[in-house]
Order: C-alpha cells, then sequence, then structure tokens
C-alpha cells in the first residue's frame, strides 16, 4: 500500500502451499468477508490458469484487470506458483499503477533488469 495510498487490498496466492498471503490497508472495510475473499482469489487463480490454455496462439497473461462499481481489481502472475491479487479505490484508473507493480513483481523474483528502488507494497 506503499506503491499508492488508493490501494485497497493486496494478496498472494500461493500454489506451493495453497495459502493467500494478504494485508488490507488500514482503515479499509473490507468488501468481502474472508471466506468471500479466499474463494475470490482461488477463483481468480482458476481464470489465470485457463487463460493459458491459449498462450501457445496469443502469448503468456501479463495481467488481468476488471473495473467494479465498488472497487477495480488486478490479477497478474507472480512466477509460475504465485499469483497477485490487488484491489484499488474505483477513482484509481489500474493503468496508472501496473507498470510499478509488474517492476515490483520482477524485482522479487529477481530479474536483473528491474528497476532498483521500486516502492514495495507491505505484505
Amino acid at each position: 500500500m506503499k506503491l499508492n495510498s488508493k490501494i485497497r487490498y493486496s494478496g498472494v496466492y500461493s500454489k506451493r502451499d495453497g495459502k493467500i498471503y494478504e494485508k488490507t490497508a488500514k482503515g479499509v472495510v473490507r468488501k468481502l468477508n474472508q471466506q468471500q475473499s479466499n474463494k475470490s482469489v482461488i477463483q481468480a487463480y482458476m481464470r489465470w490458469k485457463n487463460r493459458a490454455h491459449f498462450q501457445d496462439l496469443i502469448g503468456e497473461c501479463i495481467y488481468a484487470m476488471a473495473k467494479y462499481q465498488k472497487v477495480n481489481r488486478m490479477t497478474l502472475g507472480c512466477g509460475k506458483d504465485a499469483l497477485l491479487m490487488i484491489s484499488t479505490e474505483v477513482d484509481l484508473e489500474p493503468h496508472e499503477i501496473i507498470s510499478d507493480v509488474r517492476k515490483i513483481i520482477q524485482k522479487i523474483l529477481g530479474d536483473p533488469n528491474a528497476t532498483p528502488n521500486v516502492p514495495t507494497l507491505s505484505f
């Protein structure tokens, strides 16, 4: 949430251990309870994996975004075994932060081409 104050939630689903590591921004009232949130993250992971069926034809999915009436949601791959989900306030256009989020993922994954000194999300 250090990246942008309008980020409401960030969570990483790890296929390795089946756990969801998440953080909700201070002062934010969750729209989904814990069980709903877990179900939503797992469904997002299943959609992410379904996209892989077409990657030979159209390339690997970099990110997916959805704009709802009450939140924006972004889903990004985080290595082969994890998925990052972020929700923001509706007045933040997701394209405003997607590049910075991708740089953070690259840095975390150890990409030598990642930009140094990128602010990190707090989990």
